[in-house]
């Protein structure tokens, strides 16, 4: 009934996250942040308190999340705060006043969990392994539809309440990290709200703002002036960049940043923020004071007064340097894959060459042309370069027509030319297991379809055709006619572009065609 969670009171304020849901934890995470922020600044209590289990909640997946207050007088618990997701019928009405003294094995249970760093889960599913007597507490607390529930105890040093997570759909089991990470920190954010609300008027005559919040969230934050002098830093602020709080007040924020480029496009990026657009994101690296280079994440956010003047930043920040690396070490693997996967096309094209002579540069000249026509239509490099592959391997399915058939002299009969035509779905059993998702598959399946249905093997029509087979079509074409074949003599390239004009827009894309002619025309083909 337990997950770890990330963040205790030793876990370090500046952690670095990687994962396949980074980028949406910390969207999440900078959304119930901001939340807290408005609510600091003014934005009432229970509209705040609803948005964040609003967020929290479905990014959880959740049916339904709650916010009970403890009542120390009466040791009861009541929903303070309740979001359902759409068609859930809420519960908060019935959950009013409701003595904890049932529950005293769940409470028991859930202090020594967190006690040890871990979080209480329960699923339905466990009613069987419960005493009689608990189990028919648990099922008249929670809703019929319930499947598991998530609870966490808001306040670290007396109870405050509790905030919970019931799941509809979802089973305890398929609760990821990045999801509890988040729970930890909604969870430090709830205990902040009860405090600040309940203290509110002291908050802001003391101008503690974001003190309460900031000092138990697992983040960088410094405020300062429209000057750009430090107002405010957390204390995790000053452990990361191995600062003193009396050292820094005062003291210019942008100094911080030795390198004179980040400090200017820092500089820069607050500069732009306005009333309509108060809030930035980016990322930069910076060398911290014992040499190391480290990269960062910050939100950066101006608060204006009601005639547009900056009264104060904002910055919130992380140490983003495992998952920048994480991400260029991505990077260069793609990028060793992607040329493996070009080295084995390229050397799929030469083993044809070996048993077909005629094959040797057809392919090769077929895949030179093809990307020049793609290039001069505007297509992307990506896409480009894909039909350059493809046209490079367009005749592959050939590997399986005998030899003497493929260089015999005299004409084909029947049988035979059924052999040869079968040579396009051969290709596409061949290409189409190491390329799903991209047109080389299709290029080899589809060169010999035509415009008006009278190409094979499916007798596609017009646009059905896919592009990169129209393209290599045209390019297939023209070598074919002009290069030497055993049954005849190569005719010339003129010859080849007249059958091209003859046959635009009946046999071939005239798109395509008009493409091939403009380049041939200004010698700009490779032939």
């Amino acid at each position: 009934m337990s997950m770890t969670l990330p963040h205790s009171e030793n876990s370090k304020p500046y952690r670095s996250y990687v994962s396949s849901k980074s980028s949406d934890y910390w969207k999440a995470f900078e959304d119930v942040t901001s939340i807290m922020q408005a609510m600091v600044h003014g934005k009432d209590f229970q509209p705040s308190m609803i948005e964040l289990l609003e967020k929290t909640g479905r990014f959880l997946g959740a049916g339904r999340a709650y916010l009970f207050s403890y009542d120390t007088h009466t040791n009861t618990v009541s929903c303070i705060s309740e979001w359902t997701a759409s068609e859930v019928p809420p519960q908060k009405s019935r959950l009013q006043n409701v003595e904890i003294t049932p529950y005293t094995w769940g409470l028991e249970q859930m202090e020594k969990l967190e006690s040890a760093g871990e979080i209480f889960l329960f699923s339905t599913s466990e009613f069987s392994r419960l005493a009689k007597k608990d189990a028919e507490s648990m099922k008249r607390l929670l809703a019929p539809d319930t499947k598991s529930l998530i609870v966490a105890k808001v306040g670290s040093k007396t109870t405050l309440g509790y905030i919970a997570f019931s799941f509809i759909e979802r089973t305890k089991e398929e609760l990821q990290r990045e999801e509890i990470e988040l729970l930890a920190h909604v969870k430090n954010l709830a205990e902040c709200a009860l405090t600040f609300n309940a203290t509110k008027d002291q908050v802001y005559k003391r101008g503690r703002r974001l003190e309460t919040i900031v000092n138990n969230a697992n983040l960088l934050v410094c405020c300062f002036d429209k000057d750009g002098k430090f107002t405010y830093v957390n204390d995790a602020y000053c452990e990361y960049f191995g600062i003193k709080k009396d050292e820094i007040l005062g003291i210019n924020a942008f100094n911080i940043i030795r390198n004179e480029k980040a400090r200017q496009q820092v500089i820069a990026n607050f500069l732009s923020l306005t009333p309509s657009n108060p809030t930035i994101t980016h990322e930069y690296r910076m060398r911290l004071k014992d040499g190391s280079l480290r990269w960062h994440k910050w939100i950066d956010t101006a608060l204006f007064d009601e005639q547009g003047n900056v009264l104060e930043y904002q910055s919130i920040g992380v140490d983003i340097t495992e998952e920048v690396i994480a991400r260029q070490n991505l990077a260069k693997a793609l990028e060793k894959l992607h040329r493996t996967y070009k080295r084995t096309i390229e050397a799929m094209g030469k083993i044809l060459e070996i048993k077909d002579p005629y094959t040797a540069s057809h392919q090769k000249k077929v895949a030179l042309i093809s990307e020049s026509i793609a290039k001069e239509m505007g297509l992307g490099k990506e896409e480009t370069e894909q039909i350059y592959l493809g046209a490079l391997v367009h005749d592959i399915g050939k590997i399986y027509i005998p030899s003497e058939l493929l260089s015999k002299p005299g004409k084909l009969s029947e049988l035979e030319f059924q052999l040869i035509k079968d040579h396009t779905t051969k290709g596409e059993e061949i290409l189409r297991p190491i390329s799903e998702d991209l047109p080389i598959w299709e290029v080899a399946l589809y060169h010999h379809e035509r415009m008006n249905g009278s190409g094979y093997p499916h007798g596609l029509k017009g646009k059905d055709i896919p592009l990169s087979a129209r393209i290599v079509a045209v390019a297939d074409v023209v070598d074919a006619m002009s290069s030497h074949r055993p049954y005849r003599a190569a005719f010339s390239i003129e010859h080849a572009i007249e059958e091209l004009k003859q046959n635009a827009g009946t046999k071939y894309d005239p798109e395509v065609v008009k493409i091939f002619i403009k380049l041939f025309e200004e010698g700009r083909l490779p032939l």
